[in-house]
Order: C-alpha cells, then structure tokens, then sequence
C-alpha cells in the first residue's frame, strides 16, 4: 500500500483512512510544515574513498 517504507507508515494509514484513500495509491511526495524543533546537529561524512568505488 502506498509503496512507502519509511519511519512515517502509521501516519500514512491513517491518512489513507481518514480519507478514504484507495490502496492502490502511491504516496510520491511530501510536503513538511512546521518549524524545526531544534538546532541541527553537525554532519560527519566517511571520505568519499571510503565509501564509493571509483573505476578508472
């Protein structure tokens, strides 16, 4: 149903059933309203090297 996999599936059930959504549907996009509820914490990246393979 929806073809999503994601954190966020029980909100996507219920929606589907609140509005009466057909099964077959596919959930493409979505759009977050809000505001953050925090500060974001800082991204640590492998190198590239480490975590691609590159061909020459």
């Amino acid at each position: 149903m929806f073809g999503v996999f994601a954190p966020n599936i029980q909100v996507v059930y219920k929606f589907a059933k609140e509005f009466k959504i057909d099964v077959d549907w596919k959930l493409r996009a979505q759009m977050p309203f809000g505001v953050p509820a925090g500060e974001s914490g800082e991204k640590t990246f492998e190198p590239l090297e480490e975590r691609m393979l590159f061909l020459k």
